[in-house]
């Protein structure tokens, strides 16, 4: 093309043609001028897929984040759920002054490990981690939904309520270890001749004020962390939604 507008020019200048000749250089150089116009606007465009490619990749990773979140939270509700479960089965035990040996039965080994432990919500910050080290949280274009994530990750669930979960189990647990551990189930356990009393000789604890009271303790705390990840589980819902719009508009 360009050795063709050439050949014409040579020909104008050989012919003298001087005005025509202007008309035409002028022509050139809108030629030249638009060519560099379009090819900013491809290379403009190209960046700006780039970008949208790269904040739709960093979304769908949050997202796949925030849905493990979502399946450990239930997990937690589910948890205390079954501890609760089990609570009120050993206080009807204990009400209807059955024989201690079968509330130990039912205990041990079975439902031991549930009383005696518990489970925490804590948040994956892996992808928008890498985000952020990256200086790409104003990739997303969402104004709403950029403020959202900050503040969501801003969170460390396992500070306040929750830490109050791993204090009152752990007390717990201590207290019911020593009421119920006897030297036959520790015998069994741990493949060993022990000194420490045999079941018979455990005093019975169904009536004393510390069961109740670290039972009581428990169940408040499963209580407060319920609500607390309650909440976590809503904004979760809410990011999740606000990430799928944002990506069915990005790829319309």
């Amino acid at each position: 093309m360009l050795h063709i507008f050439r050949k014409i020019r040579n020909s104008m200048i050989q012919q003298n043609r001087v005005t025509k000749y202007i008309l035409y250089a002028f022509g050139e150089i809108l030629l030249v001028v638009l060519g560099i116009l379009i090819a900013l606007q491809v290379n403009n465009w190209n960046q700006s897929q780039q970008l949208i490619e790269k904040e739709v990749g960093y979304l769908k990773n949050i997202k796949a984040n925030l849905d493990e979140d979502l399946a450990v939270a239930n997990s937690v509700l589910e948890f205390n759920k079954q501890k609760r479960a089990v609570f009120d089965s050993l206080v009807v035990y204990f009400d209807a002054n059955i024989d201690r040996r079968k509330i130990t039965e039912f205990l041990v080994p079975t439902h031991m490990p549930i009383i005696s432990s518990f489970e925490l919500f804590q948040i994956n910050k892996t992808a928008f981690e890498n985000m952020k080290s990256a200086n790409d949280i104003s990739i997303i274009s969402d104004e709403d939904l950029r403020y959202q994530l900050s503040d969501y990750y801003a969170n460390d669930p396992l500070i306040g309520t929750q830490e109050r979960v791993f204090e009152s189990s752990r007390t717990f647990r201590a207290y019911i270890t020593r009421k119920m551990m006897h030297k036959e189930a520790i015998d069994f356990y741990l493949k060993t001749n022990s000194l420490i009393p045999k079941f018979e000789e455990l005093e019975d604890f169904r009536g004393e004020i510390d069961f109740y009271y670290n039972y009581f303790d428990v169940q408040v705390v499963m209580d407060a962390q319920d609500r607390y990840v309650q909440e976590f589980i809503n904004q979760i819902k809410l990011l999740i939604k606000a990430i799928e719009r944002e990506l069915e508009g990005s790829s319309s």
